[in-house]
């Protein structure tokens, strides 16, 4: 796979979401991602979102992603906007949208941001969590 992985809304026509598909993107977040991720069933069309832990940059884990080759999407204005609605501990979330991947992408691009993950909590842990102070991977 020497291209990007895109977990965005393409040019691709996504087909109709298969049970197995849907299946195949949780067993990949169940193997890589830390278990301080979460993620909501997927409505039609929609993508997947998958909520960061505790002091993990979105937009941040975005551009490191892109060194990688995974692009994702988020809402960088998602937890600013709940802390002006007085919702205690928002957290950002990424925005994959999968269906139009194949299952071995789903698989690749999955292993690539969990170890972003782990990685990015790892240097917060041993430096702190204030957003954007790290370089990247």
């Amino acid at each position: 796979m020497k291209d990007f992985i895109r977990f965005v809304p393409g040019e691709r026509r996504s087909p109709a979401v298969r049970p197995e598909q849907l299946e195949v993107v949780f067993q990949a977040l169940r193997r890589h991602f830390p278990h301080e991720v979460s993620w909501g069933p997927p409505t039609e069309d929609a993508p997947l979102r998958v909520t960061l832990p505790e002091g993990v940059s979105a937009r941040e884990l975005s551009e490191w992603a892109r060194q990688e080759k995974v692009i994702f999407s988020f809402d960088p204005d998602s937890k600013a906007q709940a802390h002006e609605r007085g919702v205690e501990g928002a957290r950002d979330a990424m925005h994959l949208y999968w269906s139009h991947l194949e299952r071995a992408e789903v698989e690749e691009g999955i292993r690539r941001l969990g170890k972003l993950i782990v990685r990015y909590m790892d240097l917060a842990a041993r430096f702190g969590s204030s957003p954007h102070c790290f370089i990247g991977p």
